[in-house]
């Protein structure tokens, strides 16, 4: 097996190039742990802040590791240039591929924080 040669290290992401039969490859590498509990700090974050703290109405939706991406554009065999110009839906596609394959890097629901009081 050929030895990965490092040229990136961040918090669970590892980026290196690969050479094999004399070719280079790149290669990349994720940890999805630190996404998972980036995901639920901003979903509480920004959709559990009160209305007084979020005055724009923003709501978070959620994270999409590029590495994710790059290997869904393998996997069905296109260019990240053809998944950018959307041609045939492939946005779409990948965003349903996400939420089956994926549902963790969505944001949870946000749930009432309304009191209902009876009169």
């Amino acid at each position: 097996m050929p030895q990965t040669r490092v040229t990136k290290v961040m918090d669970g992401y590892v980026r290196g190039v690969v050479s094999e039969d004399g070719i280079n490859y790149r290669h990349e590498r994720q940890d999805m742990e630190p996404i998972i509990k980036h995901v639920d700090f901003l979903s509480e974050k920004v959709n559990g802040a009160p209305k007084r703290g979020n005055r724009n109405g923003m709501h978070y939706i959620g994270t999409i590791p590029q590495v994710v991406l790059i290997d869904w554009c393998k996997k069905v065999g296109i260019g990240i240039d053809v998944f950018a110009r959307n041609n045939h839906e492939e946005k779409a596609n990948f965003l349903s591929y996400l939420k089956a394959e994926f549902p963790v890097l969505f944001a949870k629901k946000k749930k009432s924080s309304q009191i209902v009081v009876p009169q």
